[in-house]
């Protein structure tokens, strides 16, 4: 049977903790420009959830200040597995919360402060790429 092989762009990165155990991997193709602008949406939605965490009110229980945390995160796991695809949350955050933090940086801020710079610059790099071969046909069609 003949078959048709199409590049498709695809990268697999392995999400590793800080002592290079490798938690597992996502399979994305960076350069797409529609994965960055996802990307780019995930990453504002995600940051909206926790600017409107409520933690802070005195008038709420220690059980209503629990089910704010365990709702927001269950938010912020559901865009990164839309993102990614589903199950992707638990490679990246086990079984943790992603609002657990370290030295006050939440696991999902880290994750974004590895995650990003990796798809901007790929990004920008394509559109370098593309830019001139774009060019040249819009010219030929002028």
């Amino acid at each position: 049977m003949a078959s048709i092989k199409i590049e498709t762009g695809l990268k697999t990165y392995d999400i590793e903790d800080e002592h290079g155990n490798v938690r597992g991997q996502i399979t994305i193709n960076p350069k797409d420009m529609g994965f960055f602008g996802k990307a780019m949406k995930m990453k504002e939605t995600i940051l909206h959830y926790m600017d409107d965490l409520d933690v802070n009110d005195s008038t709420k229980t220690e059980q209503q200040i629990i089910e704010i945390f365990d709702n927001t995160d269950h938010l912020i796991k559901e865009e990164i597995d839309k993102l990614f695809g589903e199950g992707t949350s638990i490679t990246i955050f086990g079984h943790q919360s992603s609002l657990s933090t370290i030295n006050g940086i939440t696991f999902v801020e880290r994750f974004l402060s590895a995650f990003m710079p990796i798809i901007q610059e790929e990004f920008k790099q394509e559109m370098q790429n593309s830019s001139a071969r774009i060019d040249k046909y819009v010219r030929q069609v002028k």
